[in-house]
């Protein structure tokens, strides 16, 4: 990806920018139920979206009464809806869990009423098939603890509607965190949330748990991203923080992640926080950055259908789907109450596909240079996703060993039409590549038009035949 440093390091006359996704003009697309339904107050979605058998699945939290959420949280129930087109959602009478004397709903068969901030993870490759779908979320209530102790806990189900909870939760015994993402990373499981640090500090930062097997997770955290100053001590709800972690997108070579972009009133008054959702990067899974300092992906306030949004609330909802890249997230009304996620429903934004950021250059001959890549012996493809290419305009593409010499054959790649995914094509009209040792790309941006190129990102596809 343009934005991604670590593995474009090495740049020359070139300039970065951020792109803000679109918002759907007839947001929200989840709202709130009907009165006596089980998310007539809340329909929050410190969740989950993916697609699987050709549907668009969410998961989300349902509230129906403010009085039993706050502040006992005794009525935070896991609901489900799904979509074919990721815009009209249905909420399925899925006959499951009772609710008022009826099972009429949509409610999954997950008997907690504490359940939060519900991550999901679908693994058709786990062995025990009633634990392909896993999920993270925050509880509230556990025996032995102290009044509304938030700690992750685990739960499986074998089709994301029927779910178990882990008998030892919670499975985060000794550290309070409320939690807004999970994922996968070289083979570890990691769930990070909102802590406070250092422990002296009241204001909220990112922390990450790990786990090998997702029931034993490390006694130990990390901070993974923080705003405010942690050296200075403030209010609990003045200044810029960051709310409940990240959700979190993992993209093989990089994780991308939104965050809460709380911005908290100087008079410490909690319903005038404001919230917009910020935009990090990771490649270790561990510490996370920006790569616009304090940019503002989605803005709070800015929906053109009229839909008067004031805090933004992040979600594990990411979906490549067609040339278009699909983002759900929350959005909370105006209130007086305490409540950041007051009256949430579920809002949608998209992006051509994957196009976050661009390179772009301020003349002809800017050129960047790809840190060192494993060797593809076995035959890859590279694809660029450009805008802005012409044959006056063009990226020239040469591939170079670890020490930057060329790779003979490989010196002369071109890309002169724009798309979301243009094959890379070498002299003699070939398009794989086959490399046996470390390697590198150098791409250069040509012609009197080249400051029209916007690059997005390169893609390594390893299999030629798509």
């Amino acid at each position: 990806f343009a934005f991604d440093d670590h593995w474009i390091p090495l740049r020359k006359g070139l300039k970065f920018e951020m792109q803000r996704p679109k918002l759907y003009e007839h947001n929200p697309v989840l709202k709130l139920g009907e009165e006596g339904e089980p998310d007539s107050f809340l329909a929050s979605l410190y969740g989950t979206v993916f697609r699987l058998d050709g549907k668009f699945r969410m998961w989300y939290c349902a509230v129906d009464d403010w009085e039993q959420f706050y502040p006992g949280r005794k009525n935070m129930r896991l609901a489900y809806a799904e979509s074919e087109d990721g815009i009209h959602w249905v909420k399925p009478k899925l006959g499951l869990r009772e609710y008022r004397g009826s099972k009429d709903n949509n409610l999954c068969g997950f008997e907690r009423d504490d359940c939060y901030c519900v991550h999901i993870l679908y693994e058709p490759q786990e062995s025990d098939p009633n634990k392909r779908f896993k999920m993270a979320y925050t509880g509230y209530r556990h025996k032995g603890y102290r009044r509304f102790p938030a700690r992750l806990c685990a739960a499986y189900s074998p089709d994301g509607l029927r779910w178990t909870d882990y008998a030892d939760n919670p499975v985060v015994k000794n550290i309070w965190a409320e939690y807004g993402g999970l994922y996968r990373w070289n083979g570890i499981y990691y769930a990070v949330g909102q802590g406070k640090w250092p422990a002296t500090n009241p204001m909220r930062t990112m922390m990450g748990f790990a786990s090998a097997d997702f029931e034993n997770w490390q006694d130990a955290s990390v901070i993974g991203f923080y705003r405010h100053k942690a050296d200075e001590r403030n209010k609990e709800h003045v200044g810029p923080q960051v709310h409940v972690g990240a959700s979190v997108w993992n993209r093989r070579n990089v994780l991308i992640g939104l965050y809460g972009k709380w911005e908290g009133p100087a008079s410490n008054y909690k319903p005038d926080v404001r919230m917009s959702l910020g935009f990090i990067i990771s490649n270790d899974g561990l510490q996370f950055r920006e790569p616009v300092r304090d940019f503002e992906f989605i803005r709070w306030g800015q929906e053109p259908s009229g839909w008067q949004t004031v805090r933004l609330l992040q979600a594990s909802a990411f979906v490549n789907y067609g040339v278009k890249t699909y983002i759900w997230y929350g959005g909370a009304a105006d209130s007086k109450s305490e409540m950041v996620e007051h009256k949430a429903q579920v809002g949608l934004a998209t992006l051509p596909r994957d196009r976050f950021g661009f390179l772009a250059a301020k003349r002809s001959g800017a050129q960047w240079i790809s840190n060192t890549l494993p060797a593809v012996a076995d035959g890859v493809e590279l694809m660029v996703n450009a805008d802005g290419l012409s044959d006056k305009g063009k990226l020239h593409i040469e591939l170079l060993d670890h020490n930057f010499n060329p790779l003979i054959g490989y010196q002369a790649g071109t890309v002169t039409e724009s798309g979301l995914r243009q094959r890379v094509v070498w002299p003699g009209g070939g398009t794989t590549v086959s490399i046996d040792r470390p390697w590198r790309v150098r791409m250069r941006f040509e012609g009197r038009a080249a400051h029209k190129i916007r690059f997005y990102c390169l893609y390594i596809n390893h299999n030629t035949q798509q």
